[in-house]
């Protein structure tokens, strides 16, 4: 289960840290 929450997580912080890495 950790490996899928991996993704999952990895999915989300991408899509919440890409907009800041932007500004």
């Amino acid at each position: 289960w950790g490996g899928q929450a991996d993704i999952v997580f990895n999915s989300l912080s991408g899509d919440f840290m890409k907009p800041r890495i932007n500004e």
